[in-house]
């Protein structure tokens, strides 16, 4: 793998024109192709004699309501002592409701006398009113009613609140343009150079909108399977230990979820309006991007620790030799992630909000704790038990003109070839390693 990926590596390089036109011609065409499909047929699909048919059938019938469109509960509280079904409230309630479903997009209004919605106490009533809109496509006019309505209700000495998602405030790209920030100041303190920094985003910008324009044109993403690991590493134990630790990770978040959001803690911190149950599917939500960053943090520090160990490093040597290499990679593209996520932790809506939270935690959870602290000392031991380094590489100690830095780049294309399939020694935890030193113990393409 890593000596196909090498060469992979160079062809891109030495024919790096060819390849910035292949791939900016494969953008155009997906453009192309995104701006020209069909549009979506109509979402009219409906399960005669399912009970959430029924239930939308009877709204449509009795409110000529769309059962996604968007609803305010205007909450009515007597004050201390007294009950809201008394007399002198039943006019207040009225005018309330009936100024409230003056607005041409109101399609169904319901007292609590009519809805029996009266808690049992009899000092709360709710009124529920129904638009045939989403939220974001209510009027100024629509959303301003409603508020002079409740402001009706407390001038005449109620408590009044509003529920639902009729008032809920737009989505707001605050959160994701602090995270971009974030990751631009990450990116430039760890490559130290504007233009380093820009080119992760640039590619990820490309990425993006070839994969959403991929999306649009076919219908549905598609994926690789996990099982790559296995042919990167040619070992059972790494993607073994690897996944382990990610289901660890996935735990450790699912648990901070519901301590937040089902539980309450930091609730007032993070904004969590109520505490509630945990979105049933936001386990599969989670697992299917945290799988894919936390095998990224994986294959970063283990192929750097395997590629020590099999240029002669003994096991521990080898651990500390991956870490300072591949560390500072590792925790740049974590703290980005985490960035990123965290910034939709500052959405109004509680879903979004719930899946910021729980992605920045698994990440944090992944890198920090699973890969750059248990993960070291598992390998470690995991190589020592396999025993000392392939005796067919001299150490780092050994005077190699490698070690005496008497390495020199090979302008020869042939040569470069000729060394770069090399096979390399064994790796004690799987069959095979990459590309190993040449002779003279430097890495392929030097001498």
């Amino acid at each position: 793998m890593a000596a196909f990926l090498y060469r992979v590596g160079r062809f891109a390089f030495l024919r790096r024109w060819y390849v910035v036109f292949l791939w900016v011609a494969v953008l155009g065409g997906v453009f192309m192709a995104a701006s020209r499909a069909p549009a979506a047929p109509a979402d009219s699909t409906a399960i005669p004699g399912a009970e959430f048919q029924n239930a939308n059938d009877l709204l449509q019938r009795a409110f000529h309501a769309n059962p996604n469109g968007a609803t305010a509960q205007i909450v009515f509280v007597a004050p201390h002592g007294q009950k809201i079904t008394a007399a002198r409230y039943q006019p207040v309630i009225s005018e309330v409701v009936s100024t409230a479903a003056r607005s041409p997009q109101v399609v169904g209004a319901a007292t609590p006398p009519q809805d029996g919605e009266v808690s049992r106490d009899g000092s709360t009533a709710i009124a529920e009113i129904n638009y045939p809109v989403v939220p974001d496509s209510l009027t100024t006019a629509t959303t301003s009613a409603l508020n002079n309505a409740a402001q009706l209700g407390r001038n005449a000495g109620l408590t009044v609140e509003i529920g639902g998602d009729a008032l809920n405030a737009p989505a707001s790209d605050t959160g994701v343009i602090y995270g971009l920030a974030v990751a631009v100041m990450v990116l430039l303190l760890t490559f130290g150079s504007l233009a380093a920094a820009g080119l992760p985003l640039l590619t990820a910008g490309i990425s993006v909108g070839l994969g959403l324009s991929g999306i649009i044109a076919l219908g549905k993403p598609l994926g690789l399977s996990g099982t790559t690991l296995l042919l990167v590493f040619r070992s059972v134990l790494m993607p073994l230990k690897a996944t382990i630790g990610f289901v660890l990770s996935l735990l450790a978040g699912l648990g901070a979820l519901v301590a937040v959001f089902q539980w309450g803690w930091l609730a007032k911190i993070l904004g969590v309006p109520a505490t509630g149950p945990i979105q049933s599917f936001m386990p599969i939500f989670m697992v299917g991007i945290a799988f894919g960053l936390s095998m990224d943090y994986e294959v970063f520090l283990v192929s750097r620790i395997r590629e020590a160990y099999a240029h002669g490093e003994q096991p521990r040597p080898a651990v500390v030799s991956g870490f300072g290499r591949s560390g500072r990679v590792v925790v740049a593209a974590a703290v980005i992630m985490m960035a990123v996520f965290a910034g939709f932790v500052t959405s109004s809506d509680v879903l979004v909000k719930m899946i910021g939270f729980g992605l920045a935690a698994a990440i944090l959870l992944d890198a920090f704790v699973v890969r750059m602290t248990i993960e070291a000392r598992l390998v470690a031991a995991a190589l020592a038990r396999a025993g000392p380094a392939p005796s067919g590489h001299r150490g780092p100690g050994a005077r190699t003109p490698a070690a005496r830095g008497h390495c020199r780049h090979r302008h020869s294309r042939a040569s470069t070839r000729k060394r770069a399939g090399r096979p390399g020694t064994a790796w004690p935890l799987g069959n095979r390693a990459g590309p190993s030193p040449t002779r003279d113990g430097c890495p392929p393409g030097r001498t």
